[in-house]
């Protein structure tokens, strides 16, 4: 979370969150308050009248750019290795299956992040999948005590609705195009310059140009069964943002859109990780 004098951004990792930040930064007139903390959280006590919005990515997208990290020796790959997991990096296709398998899997959550693996006594990661936690957790205020009360996943759900303090969604797979959005939009009061700041989400270095396990894009990532565990993992994501975790020649021959930014409208309550939790291991963004 950075809070700005004037709006407050919510940083998922892995999302493009160092480009937002630096785009921010660089160009806006109102300061960010406090010391600047990638990752943190939202108190109970924020200033709920500011504008919000936060950065998300497709999950297996997400996963692919995590399990890249950690061939670098970085991100959960220490605190894999450490406790014996290392070989799962093993640079190809079948490395990350095991690796997502592993990550998805709610008995191994004290190796991915302790907060995950204890939030609820332990309850919600078995509610919920490690990167679904990372929204919930920025989304939310006063994550841990709201979280740890909920016991099955409408609960969660219903928090999530009615609780969430984001106003836009940035997605990674957009980013330039909502970020420039973005900055026309609710943050255009605040900005240095227009012309200028657009210019450079167009011309800065594309964020986190993570490497795939392989070169080849068309293998299929996923045998069936770990995508619909996946699917059923990360439920939030799906729900929330529209992402279907389809294969490319599934999500071809439907026909159908990606899911696109937009400014989200408020829900009815009858509708109703340099990095702070990700991991002991930090994730580096």
């Amino acid at each position: 979370m950075h809070d700005f004098e004037s709006f407050i951004y919510l940083d998922v990792p892995r999302t493009g969150s160092t480009f937002i930040k630096g785009i921010l930064r660089r160009n806006c007139t109102t300061p960010q308050i406090g010391k600047p903390g990638a990752h943190t959280v939202l108190s109970q006590e924020y200033d709920a009248s500011k504008f919000c919005f936060i950065s998300v990515r497709d999950p297996l997208d997400l996963y692919l750019s995590l399990y890249s990290l950690g061939r670098s020796s970085k991100g959960l790959f220490r605190s894999l290795q450490a406790a014996g997991f290392g070989d799962l990096y093993d640079g190809g296709w079948t490395g990350f299956r095991k690796w997502l398998k592993f990550v998805l899997t709610p008995r191994n959550a004290a190796y991915i992040g302790p907060e995950y693996a204890r939030c609820g006594n332990g309850r919600v990661c078995e509610l919920m999948g490690w990167a679904s936690f990372q929204i919930a957790r920025l989304a939310i205020p006063d994550h841990h005590r709201v979280l740890g009360r909920c016991r099955e996943r409408d609960d969660i759900r219903a928090e999530f609705r009615s609780r969430k303090a984001y106003q836009f969604t940035i997605r990674y797979e957009n980013l330039r195009t909502d970020l420039a959005e973005l900055l026309k939009t609710r943050l255009r009061p605040y900005l240095k310059d227009l012309d200028k700041a657009l210019e450079a989400v167009e011309t800065r270095d594309a964020p986190n140009p993570s490497n795939r396990p392989i070169k080849d894009p068309g293998e299929p990532v996923l045998e069936s069964d770990l995508r619909r565990m996946l699917k059923e993992r990360e439920w939030l994501m799906c729900e929330e943002f529209g992402y279907r975790l389809e294969r490319r020649e599934d999500r071809n021959s439907s026909g159908a859109e990606p899911a696109r930014s937009r400014v989200d409208s408020p829900v009815p309550d009858e509708d109703a990780e340099s990095t702070a939790e990700v991991s002991s291991s930090a994730l580096q963004v």
